[in-house]
């Protein structure tokens, strides 16, 4: 009996020994992409930005708020009570 399950375990498959591991190639959102800016007080210097895919779109955002914010406030101080259009 003992020799028949030395057998059995010795036939039966066994996990393939696992491979090299290779580094997932990074998601796109993940990826720097880097943007020339021109210099502050400088007409000719340019600086190279550089942020990812995601960093790069809360950029945009946080600078649309605060457009919108700002001309928010312009029109507020150009007619406070809203008396504009009556």
């Amino acid at each position: 009996m003992l020799m028949l399950t030395v057998m059995l375990l010795a036939a039966a498959p066994q996990e393939p020994a696992p491979g090299p591991t290779v580094p997932a190639a990074k998601p796109a959102a993940e990826k720097l992409i880097c943007k020339s800016r021109l210099k502050t007080g400088s007409r000719t210097s340019y600086l190279e930005v550089c942020h990812t895919a995601a960093e790069w779109g809360m950029i945009k955002r946080e600078n649309r708020t605060a457009v919108e914010r700002s001309q928010a406030m312009n029109r507020m101080d150009r007619d406070p009570a809203g008396t504009r259009g009556n």
